[in-house]
């Protein structure tokens, strides 16, 4: 690590009188592609065989899916939401410790515009009553909620109403009248529907691609906005500024 040299910091830096702190980064964003699965599109291209995403399997050992592997099957994620005839003006929320499927259903989804809460694992997995969990989906009205363990979360989520969320669980999801099998959003068609690839070409750079609450450690969690231009913390109930923009996302990873 002795020899890694780190870029200068340009920022400006404004302290307001009410004890805030605004730092703004003076180097200019640099120019991408407006929807970010373009790069996976184009990967999955040049480099198919190429491993993406990797995890850990129960036995210690690196398993994954390779650029044309994860393409495919965020190719049929996508596909597979198109189908279930979503509002695009309504959010989507998954409810998972960070996993590669996790990971694809949030860029299938926001490669066809759909933006995507994730609602921290802790928040089930830690809590006995889920307050964070409803708290968040109240504020941001997702119309699917996905999850990793059917039989962690489902207690947490049967407390309140849920009739116009639908459910999907990763594992488990047998076991719960009200939750259905991960697999069931996958279609049979791999490459894009002209439903599918019609919105993800409308997709912009300013297009909201994900919402990103803060840890609620001292309170309640609030959601993280940006925007080709700005960044901060809006306090939660104002839906229109708890956004991540696919410019924004371009440049936070």
């Amino acid at each position: 690590m002795s020899g890694l040299q780190l870029a200068k910091a340009e920022v400006v830096v404004n302290e307001r009188s009410d004890g805030s702190i605004i730092i703004r980064n003076k180097v200019p964003l640099a120019d991408g592609p407006a929807n970010l699965c373009t790069w996976l599109h184009q990967h999955a291209a040049t480099t198919p065989d190429k491993p993406f995403l990797l995890e850990r399997n129960p036995a210690g050992e690196w398993e994954g899916a390779t650029y044309a592997e994860a393409l495919s099957r965020v190719n049929r994620i996508s596909n597979g939401m198109m189908a279930l005839g979503l509002d695009p003006a309504r959010t989507v929320a998954v409810l998972s410790e960070n996993c590669i499927r996790m990971a694809l259903f949030q860029l299938a989804t926001m490669q066809i515009g759909l933006a995507v809460t994730p609602v921290s694992y802790a928040y089930s997995a830690r809590s006995k009553t889920g307050g964070h969990i409803k708290h968040i989906l109240d504020v941001t009205q997702p119309t699917v909620l996905v999850m990793s363990d059917a039989d962690l979360h489902m207690p947490k989520l049967n407390q309140w109403d849920n009739k116009d969320l639908a459910l999907y669980a990763f594992s488990n999801s047998d076991q719960h009248t009200n939750a259905h099998p991960f697999n069931a959003l996958l279609a049979e068609e791999e490459p894009l529907t002209p439903a599918a690839q019609a919105r993800f070409d409308e997709v912009t750079a300013d297009t909201l691609a994900k919402i990103q609450f803060t840890s609620g450690s001292t309170n309640l969690p609030k959601g993280g906005y940006g925007n080709p231009r700005y960044a901060g913390v809006q306090p939660v109930g104002h839906r229109a500024d708890v956004a991540l923009s696919h410019r924004r996302r371009q440049n936070s990873g």
